[in-house]
């Protein structure tokens, strides 16, 4: 089965192949949005990145380094971009 997004593309119902959420920094505050059909720059503080899917059947993508604070770290692997969980995994 074709998932909705993929088929609200399809038909034409969206503007654009992209999606993007803004999320709260309160939680149960008011004022998150899921856009669908394109972004809205003015909730973001530096330019979009857009990424190719390494697998078709997920959210993945390919990642070289990831960065906590002034720290970055240099990794070679696939990274799940899943805005449905606050949990973050990864190697030792």
């Amino acid at each position: 089965m074709k998932p909705v997004y993929q088929q609200m593309w399809e038909q034409k119902l969206v503007d654009s192949n992209s999606f993007s959420f803004f999320l709260t920094q309160t939680p149960g505050a008011e004022g998150s949005k899921m856009i669908l059909g394109g972004i809205n720059p003015d909730y973001a503080e530096t330019p979009f990145n857009y990424f190719k899917l390494t697998s078709l059947n997920y959210w993945r993508i390919a990642m070289d380094s990831m960065q906590v604070g002034d720290n970055t770290v240099a990794v070679k692997m696939d990274a799940v971009i899943d805005t449905g969980t606050s949990v973050l995994v990864g190697p030792k």
